[in-house]
């Protein structure tokens, strides 16, 4: 059962994302990428749970924590590119991914679910 709360937050982040779609800065190469924007510093728990859709997501530099079960149920998830920044991975971030392959730095803090 989904929270109102988190409705709102899809909601806004949908919003986020079709914002961030329109600068140039931000990438979206094919269907099922997703490039998050600069601005974004955490990404909250359950923010993509269950998003069957994501097959590759690069998280920017700017970001220092993934919250617990942020992207949980993803079954389409391939890669996930995790930058340096992130100090923070919250609890079950990616269970029920499958074979998902994280990318990062050897000795970052998410090198340690890059197994």
């Amino acid at each position: 059962m989904e929270h109102n709360w988190t409705k709102k937050l899809r909601s806004l982040l949908s919003l986020i994302l079709v914002v961030a779609m329109l600068m140039p800065s931000v990438a979206f190469a094919a269907p099922g990428m997703l490039v998050l924007p600069p601005f974004v510093t955490a990404i909250e728990e359950q923010a993509f749970q269950g998003d069957t859709s994501l097959t590759n997501v690069v998280i920017p530099d700017e970001t220092v924590s993934i919250g617990a079960e942020a992207f949980e149920g993803c079954t389409g998830l391939e890669s996930v590119t995790i930058p340096d920044s992130v100090v923070s991975i919250g609890k079950d971030a990616f269970a029920n991914c499958g074979s998902v392959v994280i990318r990062c730095s050897q000795g970052s803090y998410a090198a340690q679910y890059a197994l």
